[in-house]
């Protein structure tokens, strides 16, 4: 019977560093955990939210409201999208 040798656990999965990504609901509870992994990860993060926020260090704030189009500012393309 051939045995594995059993992976090194690592605290963070691999991932693309540097990716352009939007995150809306930036208020929420998810939104906040998801934008701080985001950052901490090396992606460059925009967050859209209704009113102002609080949000980590290096997060770009946009305003807007996705059920009113007319009220989104021009996004620009992203790599991923969480909403």
């Amino acid at each position: 019977m051939a045995r594995h040798k059993k992976q090194p656990e690592t605290s963070k999965p691999a991932a693309n560093p540097g990716l352009k990504i939007l995150v809306t609901g930036a208020n929420g509870f998810v939104g906040q955990n998801l934008i701080r992994e985001l950052v901490e990860l090396g992606h460059d993060v925009y967050a859209l939210v209704r009113s102002d926020a609080d949000v980590p260090a290096g997060v770009t704030l946009l305003q807007g409201d996705l059920l009113k189009p007319s009220s989104l500012p021009e996004l620009g393309k992203f790599d991923r999208a969480f909403y």
